[in-house]
């Protein structure tokens, strides 16, 4: 480029800028909210409280999910507690395992979402994406933690997920099939002090619509995670599930 062109272009973009037009000199990485730290749930919305819609709404089962919570229930009420997957020290799944009482943690980077569970030392990889290549497998393996991915919409993370097993239940007695599709919408609130997480769940093979939950967490800054393995008190594993079909045998 000769020296008249380099000096003229100079004008132009002098003259832009003095005028509050906006010149794109290079394209900038998009901030976003960092959710790196420890995490526990709050008292409200914990392992003693149950899971039920966010709308005040009773869980719309199918036939056969609303039997199965029905004799969970009864199982309670007459004192005998129902075999979960923390008590048979079986992975619980995500969304069982953030609403316990163990903290974890966050390791957030530009391409990935690393979650470290207390719960027996789990980890749990989330990629993230562009919208455009947040696509899924054709046909995923069932896992106990399915096959998340994740994408930024403004300051939310939302992680859609399937390709579940149907080993997982949410508590208490909440079944689900391998059908299950969840979407997480993850951001910070309230100056960044909290996490707000809300996941809707979808499953037609368990549910007759889908159904929204809301989970908030606190941060816990220099909380470190401590050893945990649920193996070591393991003394009631069962031969099958409560249900054949369900949960099987092992």
């Amino acid at each position: 480029m000769g020296r008249f062109s380099i000096w003229a272009s100079a004008c132009l973009t002098a003259a832009a800028l003095a005028a509050g037009a906006t010149v794109a000199f290079a394209a900038d990485p998009v901030a976003h909210p960092n959710f790196d730290g420890t995490w526990q749930i709050q008292r409200k919305y914990n392992l003693q409280a149950k899971t039920l819609p966010l709308d005040g709404s009773p869980i719309p089962f199918l036939p056969w999910t609303q039997a199965v919570n029905d004799a969970g229930t009864k199982a309670d009420a007459a004192g005998n507690i129902w075999i979960t997957n923390d008590q048979i020290c079986l992975v619980s799944g995500f969304l069982r395992a953030v609403k316990g009482n163990f903290p974890f943690s966050i390791v957030q980077t530009d391409k990935q979402l690393l979650l470290l569970l207390e719960e027996d030392g789990r980890l749990l990889e989330v990629p993230i994406r562009s919208p455009e290549k947040a696509k899924h497998s054709k046909h995923p393996t069932p896992t106990w933690e399915g096959e998340p991915i994740g994408h930024w919409e403004g300051d939310t993370l939302v992680v859609d997920t399937v390709g579940f097993n149907e080993k997982t239940p949410f508590f208490p007695a909440v079944f689900h099939t391998t059908e299950l599709h969840t979407i997480q919408r993850i951001r910070l609130i309230n100056d960044g002090k909290q996490l707000e997480m809300r996941t809707t769940i979808e499953d037609p093979g368990a549910y007759i619509r889908p159904w929204d939950i809301m989970l908030v967490f606190d941060r816990h800054p220099g909380q470190k995670l401590r050893e945990y393995r649920c193996a070591e008190n393991n003394r009631d594993l069962p031969e099958t599930g409560p249900s054949p079909g369900v949960w099987g045998p092992y």
